[in-house]
């Protein structure tokens, strides 16, 4: 029984020797956090939670990280894990280290309120398959060599934006009642790194039929001679919409007719990272219906047909 007690005990001091010997190595590395850095412009208003270049602390990430080539320790890696924020960085809920030496390779993506279920292929690529990814902005993020000193991951758009605007030739009597687009709402983005480059969209699938997506429902914007926004709405690359439609009444002398509605060709294809405005100009004649894109990240426009 006695020597039962002393293998034990000698255990028990081996084990506590080995916990003492990771908290010494644990300290001297920094928990695993990453600063996002989101390249989105200022688009004006979005159904996208992003409208700055702040990175909203409700919204999470999903991150798949590898160590790179300038380190030859091994493990510590991992994929498809949740960051959240906690105080400054975002982190994963359980502590993760960064490596001793060099750096992790990164690849991110945050998809907001939109549901995306994930194929990952470590840290170098992501397939994110969407019913529905009309609701949110789907953002992608990578990141070269990170380190516990450098730790800053560019995210930028995955989708596209359709926004709206309107002005009459003659003020206070023409409403817009409705606006859709019609355009499909399932994909499958394909999203991949290299080491040494940033995330990029490499394809997008697009699944399920078209529907109609709506930019403003249940609306009653009263008209004047100068452009106002009224809606806007995410909508996926690699597509060209079919149409753009639009509900009206005119009033004449207080009486408002019921609503009319008029449909106007797109031939203008989405890409990732561009917002599509189309401005509305009523007459009593009618509506015309041009077009301008503009970058998510710049404030460069070019006129494009519809």
């Amino acid at each position: 029984m006695k020597k039962a007690f002393l293998i034990l005990a000698a255990f028990g001091l081996a084990l506590a020797s080995c916990s003492k010997q990771e908290e010494s190595m644990n300290a001297d590395r920094a928990p695993i956090g990453v600063s996002p850095v989101v390249t989105v412009g200022t688009a004006g208003d979005t159904r996208a939670v992003i409208t700055g270049t702040t990175f909203p602390t409700t919204r999470s990430m999903v991150v798949s990280a590898d160590l790179n080539s300038n380190t030859g320790s091994t493990g510590n890696y991992f994929t498809n894990l949740t960051f959240t924020y906690n105080s400054s960085v975002w982190a994963p809920a359980n502590t993760y280290y960064w490596p001793l030496s060099g750096g992790l390779e990164i690849l991110a993506y945050s998809a907001g309120s939109a549901s995306v279920t994930p194929t990952w292929t470590n840290a170098t690529g992501v397939s994110l398959a969407c019913s529905d990814c009309t609701a949110d902005d789907i953002l992608m993020g990578g990141a070269t060599n990170a380190t516990a000193t450098s730790k800053s991951v560019a995210f930028k758009h995955c989708l596209s934006q359709v926004k709206v605007t309107a002005k009459s030739s003659v003020a206070s009597v023409i409403k817009i009642k409705s606006v859709s687009v019609n355009a499909k709402k399932g994909a499958t983005l394909a999203i991949s790194k290299s080491s040494g480059s940033a995330a990029t969209t490499v394809a997008t699938t697009l699944t399920g039929s078209a529907s109609d997506v709506s930019v403003l429902s249940g609306g009653n914007v009263t008209l004047t001679t100068s452009a106002q926004n009224i809606g806007s709405a995410i909508l996926l690359p690699a597509q060209t919409p079919a149409s753009i439609k639009i509900g009206y009444t005119i009033t004449n002398n207080s009486v408002e007719s019921a609503t009319m509605y008029v449909t106007k060709s797109v031939t203008t294809a989405l890409v990732a990272g561009s917002a599509y405005t189309y401005a509305i100009t009523a007459t009593l004649t009618g509506l015309n219906v041009t077009a301008t894109l503009t970058d998510w990240t710049d404030g460069s426009s070019t006129a494009v047909s519809i």
